[in-house]
């Protein structure tokens, strides 16, 4: 079993597109507060905004490391 699987598994994340390399998690101070960040890779471009449609191109500002609560 490969630990992508057992780290989206235990995220309950669906999506076989994410990996995780071996330093996946950190624990942070986040807004004073101590957290645990996850980090995660999306493996491919999407050829669209999943939300609007809109095809992605040199207009589009990729969220690259966007924070996600």
């Amino acid at each position: 079993m490969s630990h992508h699987y057992s780290i989206r598994n235990l995220l309950n994340i669906k999506d076989k597109n994410i990996t995780f390399d071996e330093n996946f998690c950190a624990e942070e101070l986040i807004n004073g507060v101590q957290s645990k960040v996850f980090y995660g890779q999306l493996t491919y471009q999407p050829k669209a905004c999943y939300a609007c449609g809109h095809v992605f191109d040199d207009q589009i500002i990729k969220h690259g490391l966007n924070v996600s609560h």
